[in-house]
């Protein structure tokens, strides 16, 4: 079946009609009316801002002040407690003082009584020592060593003279002088026979560091020992 398109009947829709019939000045005033009070929003906003800025610094201020304050009575509590103990302090360090002057001063003590004894005790039967001369170290001079390249370091030299009975071995005397603490070298001097039948040997010998009594020496440190 055709259709003729003349026969077709044209739906029209309708449409209402508009017309803006008010001045251009009400739209105006209706578009800077919305956008004053857009900006009366962004003012009112930037206040908040602005408020909740200076709100948030006077807190940060005010903490720190307290924290400020807080570390001040600490410090202050401290330095009174320090105040306390000063005399404590002033005598602690002298009590330090006073033990390293002694350690100094008594750093180069010899028991020469116990020394001399042993001395004695290594000599042969019938032998005995009558005069002795010591030089040694001090805490304010050393002892001078000797130029020798094959001689021992030594810190002090002892002088005695010992008589006998009968002819001395003065080589079995260094012999036994070479078991006494700290002996180093020694060396004879002239033997002599005065009237009453009596030898009179002097002897030279040097002792090292072995003979000090260390009595207030500091106590030695695993490091120390390690070395």
């Amino acid at each position: 079946m055709s259709i003729d398109a003349r026969s077709l009947v044209s739906t029209v829709v309708a449409v209402p009609p508009r017309a803006n019939l008010l001045p251009p000045e009400v739209a105006l005033g209706i578009k800077a009316k919305s956008l004053r009070r857009m900006l009366v929003l962004l003012v009112l906003l930037a206040v908040v801002i602005a408020g909740a800025g200076v709100a948030a610094s006077t807190l940060l201020a005010a903490t720190s002040a307290g924290e400020l304050a807080s570390a001040n009575d600490r410090t202050a509590t401290l330095l009174a407690k320090q105040a306390e103990f000063s005399e404590v302090r002033q005598v602690t360090g002298m009590i330090a003082k006073a033990e390293a002057a002694r350690s100094l001063g008594m750093s180069t003590e010899i028991n020469w009584k116990s020394y001399i004894a042993e001395i004695q005790a290594s000599l042969p039967p019938g032998t005995s020592i009558v005069t002795f001369a010591a030089e040694a170290a001090t805490p304010q001079a050393a002892y001078s060593e000797s130029t020798m390249p094959l001689e021992g370091e030594r810190i002090g030299q002892l002088t005695f003279t010992g008589t006998s009975g009968s002819l001395p071995d003065v080589q079995a005397w260094l012999v036994s002088l070479s078991n006494v603490t700290g002996f180093v070298d020694g060396a004879p001097g002239t033997v002599s026979l005065d009237d009453s039948g009596m030898y009179t040997v002097g002897i030279v010998m040097h002792f090292d560091a072995e003979v000090l009594t260390n009595r207030f020496a500091e106590p030695a440190t695993d490091e120390d020992t390690q070395k």
